[in-house]
């Protein structure tokens, strides 16, 4: 959370990353289905602009089922960042909640207007 809330920057930011994906590695080698963990990968490739390592993670998570409504935003700026805003959209479009959080409701509006 310090690295996606934006709390640690320079050598820290570089140090917290690296620790997380060393132990988020080492945890899913000892239990490679736990979606959650897939998830952290993916959101943490996100802040690194590591795409198609992101994408695949993310990817993961869901088949080892995490909830896709958790997993839109981070889908969705993966493919924002990457300028591919059909995608995004897509993405967005996919988001199923009847009540979402009230941070996504503007971006839903956005997305799907």
């Amino acid at each position: 959370e310090l690295i996606y809330q934006g709390l640690v920057q320079g050598d820290v930011y570089d140090y917290t990353a690296e620790q997380v994906e060393r132990y988020a590695r080492m945890a899913l080698d000892i239990e490679p289905n736990n979606a959650a963990l897939w998830y952290m990968r993916g959101r943490l490739a996100v802040t690194r602009r590591q795409f198609a390592e992101a994408d695949r993670y993310l990817e993961r998570a869901e088949t080892q089922g995490f909830d896709r409504d958790r997993l839109v935003p981070a889908m969705a700026e993966s493919a924002f960042l990457q300028r591919d805003f059909s995608r995004a959209a897509s993405i967005m479009g996919s988001f199923s909640s009847h009540s979402p959080l009230p941070l996504l409701k503007p971006l839903l509006r956005y997305w799907n207007s």
